[in-house]
Order: structure tokens, then C-alpha cells, then sequence
């Protein structure tokens, strides 16, 4: 955290990236829906008989945060929260709304964390999204045609669709672990690699990391479950009660993860070590083969002048033939005995 920040300060905290800020708007109810995709924020726009979602991408602008979370009277804490990038997954609740921090993720090769923000009133939410992409456009397709239930409840319920979307990409980014995971198993019982620890490392640190963003998602989503029908209607609480079970089952896939990668570590490892022990086994072989071949040629390296055979022509040939069949022998008995 930088020392200059006087107390109260609202500061991003983030990269300040060169793109402009973008807005878009949705109000809707069961009879009819309006979407603006670069709205142009200049103070209240509520409709009271819709649901309106104001969704904004990129928090780098202060002045902009600033206006909008004034316009709704939001508390500076909860704007400075908003604006801190590094802000743990959190849930407030307030006189007027709910605020709410949590993490989705981001896989372009390496894993990383979005923040993303809400607001939740009695008929309004806004979404404030650190970087642009599209993980909310199914939903925006869902009330542009009419298509479910969610154009006939409330804000709250724009809310739930939002948090299982991102609860879902969990699940996208943990197959394709599971899929690293899996390629793995096959090259470590094909041809194991030499650095087929440091690649579990790096993967055992990905399923770490989302293993620490999922306990306080979970915590969050109990607490919208359990709050009072003010902002979360009793209709809507059994849709976060399901979310809840799927943060669950979303855990149970991490430490199913975690378990498959140390078997694949276990593998690799008793892969090594009978790749050791053939070795040993064909070197103890050649060393017990050559100890009465050694045997002989010693024998018969000694510089005595009378030993026997000595004078004779075919003494060589005949010791050459004894360490021939010696050796022979040898191998035919070890591979009796299943040794190799």
C-alpha cells in the first residue's frame, strides 16, 4: 500500500489501462426492456416500475466512480473498496443497499482475478467490472428475448444470474486444469519428462490460487442467502441456497484436483525409481557375470613361470571357450529366475 495515501482517500489502486470507460444500461420488466450500450452517465436515470442494471467497464476513472456512487449515496469505504483492486471478496449491507466485492477469473494462459463490484437496491444494480470482456452477455441475451424467468423478478435475481456466471467460469477454468492434469497422467506413464515437477508446481499454484478465492465467494454467497426479504426475496433465496451447493461441489473439484496432481507426482516418482532399479538389476548382472571371468584372467595374469596349460597351443582358445560358456550360463539362469 503506498504511504502517501492520507486516510479516506479514494484511490485505484489498480493499472491504469488506455481505454476508455464504458457503460451500458438495461431497463426492463416482463412487458419491456431498453438498452443503451454507451450510456452516457449524468445522474439519475431509475425507472421505478423495472429492473435497472447499470454495468460499467474499466473502475479507473475516479472522477466518473465518483459521480455515480454519490449520485446513489454510496459510503466512501465502500468506494474505496470498490476502486481497491486487491480487496478481499467481502459482503456490507446497508441502510439502502447491499455492496458486494468478489473475484472472477481470467484464464489468456495464466490465471488471473477480475474484480468485480455491486450495488444492489430495491430495483437497481450496478456492476462495476475491472476489465472488459463478455461473461454477462448470455444474460443481456436472456432479457433482450424475453428468454427464462428473469425479465419476471427482480434486481436480486439479476444478481444471482450474475454470481452463478461467474461461479461457472470456476468450473470452465477448473476443467482445463483437470485437462493439464489429465495430460500429464499420459506423459508421465508414456515417457515422464525431467520437468514434470516444476509443471506440477505451477499447477498445484494455480489450484491454490482459485482454492483462495472460492472459501470467501462461499462465504459471501451464505450470507446473501440468510439476509432478511429487504434485498433478497424469499422467491430468490432458494436460487443462491442452489449457488451455495455449487460453490460446494466447485471445492469438491478443487480437492479432487489437488489429489489427481499428487497421484500424477507419486507416479512420476515410482516411475523413477524403477527406472533406477532395472538399472541396478542389469548392472548387478554384468558385474556377477564378469566376477569369474575376472576370476580366470587373474588367475592367469600371474607372471609364475611354471603353471600349468601354459605351455600348451590351445590353452587360450579353450580358457576363451570356459568364459564363453561361464557367461552363457549365467544368463540362462538369471533369466530362469526372472531377474530381468
Amino acid at each position: 500500500m503506498r504511504k502517501d495515501i492520507k486516510p479516506g482517500e479514494v484511490i485505484f489502486t489498480g493499472e491504469v489501462i488506455d481505454i476508455p470507460v464504458n457503460i451500458q444500461l438495461l431497463q426492463y420488466n416482463n412487458i419491456e426492456y431498453n438498452e443503451l450500450k454507451d450510456y452516457v452517465f449524468k445522474g439519475d436515470f431509475l425507472e421505478v416500475d423495472k429492473v435497472n442494471w447499470l454495468n460499467l467497464h474499466g473502475i479507473h476513472n475516479i472522477e466518473l466512480i465518483k459521480h455515480i456512487t454519490s449520485t446513489f449515496d454510496i459510503h466512501n469505504l465502500n468506494v474505496q473498496d470498490l476502486l481497491n483492486i486487491n480487496e478481499r471478496t467481502k459482503l456490507d449491507e446497508n441502510e439502502n443497499y447491499l455492496f458486494i466485492n468478489v473475484k472472477s477469473l481470467i484464464d489468456n494462459g495464466k490465471i488471473e482475478n477480475e474484480q468485480i463490484s455491486f450495488v444492489l437496491g430495491k430495483n437497481y444494480l450496478l456492476s462495476f467490472q475491472e476489465k472488459p470482456d463478455d461473461l454477462f452477455e448470455h444474460i443481456r441475451l436472456r432479457i433482450r428475448n424475453n428468454l427464462g424467468i428473469i425479465r419476471k423478478k427482480g434486481a436480486d435475481y439479476l444478481l444471482y444470474m450474475i454470481l452463478d456466471a461467474i461461479v461457472d467460469n470456476y468450473f470452465i477454468v477448473m476443467d482445463k486444469i483437470v485437462s493439464k492434469i489429465t495430460a500429464l497422467e499420459e506423459n508421465v506413464l508414456n515417457s515422464p519428462k525431467s520437468n514434470l515437477l516444476i509443471e506440477v508446481e505451477e499447477i498445484k499454484k494455480e489450484i491454490n490460487f482459485i482454492k483462495n478465492k472460492t472459501q470467501p465467494l462461499f462465504d459471501t454467497i451464505n450470507r446473501l442467502n440468510n439476509f432478511n426479504e429487504e434485498f433478497i426475496d424469499s422467491l430468490v433465496k432458494p436460487y443462491f441456497s442452489d449457488l451455495k451447493d455449487n460453490l460446494l461441489n466447485l471445492n469438491d473439484y478443487i480437492e479432487y484436483s489437488k489429489n489427481s496432481l499428487d497421484g500424477v507426482t507419486n507416479i512420476y516418482l515410482s516411475s523413477l525409481s524403477n527406472n533406477l532399479n532395472v538399472t541396478m538389476k542389469i548392472l548387478t548382472v554384468i558385474s556377477t557375470i564378469f566376477i569369474p571371468l575376472t576370476f580366470i584372467a587373474g588367475i592367469y595374469g600371474m607372471n609364475f613361470e611354471y603353471m600349468p596349460e601354459l605351455k600348451e597351443p590351445i590353452a587360450y582358445p579353450i580358457v576363451l571357450i570356459l568364459m564363453l560358456f561361464i557367461s552363457i550360463s549365467m544368463l540362462i539362469y538369471f533369466k530362469k529366475k526372472k531377474f530381468f
